[in-house]
């Protein structure tokens, strides 16, 4: 499964990034993010809820291959279910992602203009649009 799409939607809506969360299911104690970024990186946050509340797992992982399969830097993360983590991405559409090939569907929560903390801030996304303005108008000369 390619980003191709996903990565033209986030460049047309002048993004940084795509925020995509786990449709909540059962007893669910956990709260599940993949971000995808303009370049095709990705980041899968875990959140505990309840009265132990708070970010559990963070990995970055770059743009997946062909077949859609994701390579998490897990030693990035402590946790030890760090390996619930998705491992492919295996269709889009609809405003949402499936991976894994399960029925669960991650539905798109959000529109990151940027994100500083991981390396795409107000500047650096600010140059990447006016750059790519300028490189539009010379491909179309």
């Amino acid at each position: 499964m390619k980003l191709s799409g996903i990565l033209q939607e986030i460049n047309a809506a002048k993004c940084a990034a795509f925020v995509y969360e786990k449709a909540p299911g059962g007893a669910n104690r956990f709260r599940d993010r993949v971000i995808i970024y303009h370049d095709g990186n990705l980041r899968f946050e875990r959140y505990c809820l309840g009265e132990a509340a708070g970010k559990v797992c963070e990995m970055s992982a770059p743009m997946p291959d062909d077949r859609g399969n994701i390579a998490w830097n897990y030693e990035a993360c402590a946790y030890s279910k760090k390996d619930e983590a998705p491992r492919a991405l295996t269709g889009a559409g609809r405003g949402g992602l499936v991976f894994d090939g399960k029925v669960s569907l991650w539905q798109k929560q959000a529109e990151l203009k940027s994100d500083a903390a991981h390396g795409y801030g107000p500047l650096k996304m600010l140059l990447r649009r006016w750059f790519s303005r300028g490189q539009a108008a010379n491909s179309q000369s």
